[in-house]
């Protein structure tokens, strides 16, 4: 090999090892070295925590879009991604952006700029979203009892009772114009006492459900003129509320 050739070759080996050998080398010098006050080869207690919640906060897979040519949208309320609260294992992350896929489901998390982390849902405990001024919350209901909803719900009221409603979405094919697919939303209604699920269609199963002081809620409501709708439970919360009520006293 020529003589001059010999010195390129040297002086890019050379160039090698300031480039990528030496930035390597003083990475490990740095990361020996005392952290705050900590000795050396340590991590500080509050950078663990910080690497944990990362990690507990952002334990799933990778999301991705697989409608985008179906008119509508898979999510609650709205497609963008809203400020929110989620419980991981007992651990509350404030301050987050999310999207709840009633289609399939699933909670997702903004990570980046434009990737969402689908989260693990036998960790997810409840979350909340922050949608136009209102405050909406979810938990996660037994998927091992055969009468229960299953999965995410939305809480309407929660006393010594739960009041739940689950979201659904399913596609209809063909449903506009008679050739494009689209999403259809509906819903169902639960009421909960202690381990017992009962689905509401109709003011029977809300009067089977409070069988215990059936009589008492039915004057109730007759003497309050109260009218209310299964499709709306929001419209029931005064009936459980005056059903906690008796259930107060009784304990007293």
């Amino acid at each position: 090999m020529p003589f001059h050739e010999k010195k390129n070759y040297c002086f890019m080996d050379r160039l090698f090892i300031v480039l990528f050998v030496l930035p390597f080398l003083l990475s490990l010098t740095v990361a020996a070295r005392p952290v705050n006050g900590s000795p050396s080869g340590t991590v500080p207690e509050s950078m663990q925590d910080t690497v944990y919640s990362r990690q507990l906060l952002y334990n799933g897979r990778v999301w991705e879009s697989r409608y985008q040519k179906i008119l509508s949208h898979e999510f609650f309320m709205t497609r963008n991604p809203v400020s929110g609260t989620v419980t991981i294992n007992g651990k509350t992350f404030d301050n987050t952006l999310l999207r709840y896929d009633i289609y399939t489901d699933e909670l997702l998390i903004l990570y980046g700029s434009d990737t969402f982390i689908q989260l693990n849902k036998e960790a997810v405990t409840s979350f909340t979203l922050d949608i136009d001024g209102t405050r909406y919350l979810f938990e996660n209901f037994d998927n091992n009892n055969l009468n229960s909803p299953k999965g995410y719900g939305q809480v309407i009221y929660h006393g010594d009772i739960y009041l739940i409603k689950k979201h659904i979405k399913e596609i209809r094919k063909n449903a506009v114009e008679n050739k494009y697919d689209s999403f259809n939303e509906g819903q169902s209604t639960w009421l909960v006492r202690g381990d017992v699920y009962y689905r509401l269609s109709g003011r029977k199963d809300l009067y089977r459900a409070l069988n215990d002081r059936a009589s008492e809620v039915k004057s109730f409501v007759r003497s309050r003129g109260l009218r209310f709708s299964i499709k709306e439970p929001e419209s029931l919360i005064l009936i459980l509320e005056f059903y906690d009520s008796l259930k107060s006293k009784t304990r007293e």
